[in-house]
């Protein structure tokens, strides 16, 4: 099973309540009734819109950590030789900024960490089990597969097996022009 959890929502919206009120040709009132509750009700219809196009996008406006799980490794990528190449994992939002963490449950049932395989495997001493990354861009989702000429690691087949989390969004909050 695949699932992705939100782990560190954004807090703050893409754009503020000001510059949506303006937009609206409203003006929020200074007294304390009607102002709040003018900017309680547009703060969650902005929040919701938010959301909603994230959703639809398969983007994060705003920086937010997401923890990706799986059940097992991706299947084989058949298109390369007759047993195919180790399959990659698509990280499910965009655009890529980090990987906190990449951690999978062994044969004996520990928690082990992969580490980043930044020498596309010219370096021999690094580590045999690891990962490579393509950060991939804006609209195409980052990458991981394994190290360069090694398969994933064995794994033990319980629920959540491998568990990514990472960092995604285009950073803080956009200025109104």
């Amino acid at each position: 099973m695949n699932e992705l959890i939100p782990i560190a929502l954004p807090v703050v919206e893409p754009v503020n309540v000001e510059a949506i009120a303006g937009q609206l040709g409203l003006t929020v009132p200074d007294d304390d009734v009607y102002g709040p509750q003018l900017t309680t009700r547009i703060t969650n219809l902005a929040t919701a819109a938010r959301i909603h196009c994230e959703n639809y996008t398969r983007s994060c406006f705003i920086t937010s950590t997401w923890l990706y799980q799986r059940d097992g490794w991706p299947p084989r990528d058949l298109r390369y030789e007759d047993r195919g190449q180790p399959g990659a994992f698509l990280l499910p939002r965009t655009p890529f900024q980090s990987i906190v963490s990449f951690n999978y449950v062994n044969e004996d049932g520990n928690i082990v960490p992969l580490a980043l395989d930044a020498s596309y495997g010219t370096n021999v001493s690094e580590p045999m089990y690891g990962y490579q990354l393509d950060p991939g861009t804006d609209t195409r989702p980052a990458r991981l597969s394994p190290r360069w000429a090694t398969p994933w690691p064995p794994l033990r087949w319980v629920p959540n097996a491998v568990q990514i989390q990472f960092k995604a969004g285009y950073g803080g909050p956009v200025t109104p022009l």
